[in-house]
């Protein structure tokens, strides 16, 4: 079995006080990780904790019926990259349903650095319950900015 340290690929940042993982959110990533076994793969590890972070500001509010969480994405890859792909699998797992009870902000994929600032003030304005960022250049642009949004440090 090999040693997981997800240290470098996985940042969250909130100042505003808010706890991202509630303890039901941490004993469903223990119990995960218990029944994956050996086999898996660090990229595996960082994608389930990515989701269950990005989920993790939602989920805390998840008992309101009929809301409509709105997330942000600030990030070079493209929507149908694998990590982002495995990401919103893990949401849908979570109850967290694109076109149902979530929106995902437009514009917010396959972003260059060229214009980073006016992106990411525009993202903030948008007031979404989550950002997910990454990698490095897109997160510091908004913990920049922002201190109430929850950002979610993300890369490949």
């Amino acid at each position: 079995m090999r040693a997981i340290d997800p240290s470098p690929t996985l940042a969250v940042h909130c100042d505003n006080g808010a706890q991202l993982l509630s303890n039901f959110l941490s004993q469903w990533i223990l119990s995960y990780l218990l029944s994956v076994g050996a086999d898996m793969r660090r990229r595996e590890f960082i994608t389930l904790l990515g989701g269950a972070a990005a989920a993790g500001p939602l989920a805390t509010q998840a008992q309101e019926p009929g809301r409509t969480y709105r997330l942000g994405f600030l990030n070079p890859s493209p929507r149908q990259a694998p990590h982002m792909l495995a990401l919103f699998d893990e949401l849908r797992l979570n109850g967290f349903i694109e076109g149902e009870n979530l929106v995902v902000l437009p514009g917010g994929f396959e972003v260059g650095n060229d214009h980073l600032a006016e992106l990411a003030a525009a993202l903030v304005k948008a007031s979404p319950d989550a950002i997910v960022a990454g990698p490095a250049l897109p997160l510091r642009a908004l913990q920049a900015i922002t201190r109430t949004i929850p950002l979610v440090g993300m890369t490949e």
